[in-house]
């Protein structure tokens, strides 16, 4: 028991000066403007200065949004030409250059008529057409035929000079349907005359040409006849067009 006072009166001498050494525990202990801080009385100009309030915090800026380059414009698209009404344009083909076959034959028809007159006569014609287009329904026409008449008096040459045009009804010169005329110095040594003809000529894309003609023939009769004779013809041509 008289240890157990002495360790309670030895604790309560150390606490004393503890307690002694503190001037105030409040504000109200101290005179005047002065506060209690940490266990004095101190003036406010004589307190510790309040450590800096902590910065707000702020977030940072979200990153620029970096918006995609616009599209390069796009040229715009070329202009094509428009195609051409029809077949005839700036390319098509305008120029035919044939032989006429039945020319040729015809010269060995009139021959064999005339044996009875004209004993060993033979006749040798090639028949040549040039056409040139105009305008889709229009071209120009010209022929030539140079012949040879032999028999056993000698032999004599001849040759057949037309010029004319011809009308394609559908637009498509020079292949299809057509119409025409020719005038000038006829074959077989008929002299001057007129032709009226029609026909239908194939011109192909190879370059091919076809054709076949029938027409009616107007010429002055020879001394001693007079007036006009008329006679109807045929006419079958191959060629080249271009």
């Amino acid at each position: 028991m008289s240890h157990l006072l002495r360790v309670l009166v030895a604790v309560s001498v150390l606490a004393v000066p503890g307690v002694a050494l503190a001037q105030c525990t409040k504000d109200t202990e101290c005179k005047g403007d002065r506060v209690c801080e940490r266990g004095a009385c101190v003036s406010p100009s004589e307190r510790a200065p309040a450590p800096p309030p902590q910065p707000e915090y702020t977030a940072p800026p979200p990153p620029p949004v970096v918006s995609a380059p616009p599209p390069a414009a796009r040229p715009p698209p070329a202009r094509r030409a428009p195609p051409a009404e029809g077949p005839w344009d700036a390319s098509a083909r305008k120029n035919v250059i044939a032989y006429n076959f039945l020319s040729t034959l015809s010269g060995f028809y009139v021959a064999s008529t005339l044996q009875n007159q004209d004993p060993g006569l033979s006749i040798l014609q090639f028949g040549f057409i040039y056409e040139r287009v105009v305008f889709p329904n229009f071209t120009l026409t010209g022929s030539l035929t140079p012949n040879f008449w032999s028999d056993a008096a000698g032999g004599l040459f001849y040759c057949g000079i037309t010029a004319g045009a011809r009308y394609y009804f559908f637009g498509n010169a020079p292949d299809g349907f057509w119409a025409g005329g020719e005038m000038g110095t006829l074959a077989l040594n008929l002299g001057l005359g007129l032709i009226f003809e029609g026909g239908y000529q194939w011109a192909l894309d190879s370059g091919l040409t076809i054709g076949v003609t029938a027409g009616l023939s107007l010429v002055g009769a020879q001394a001693p006849q007079t007036g006009v004779i008329a006679g109807f013809g045929l006419g079958g041509h191959v060629g080249w067009n271009f």
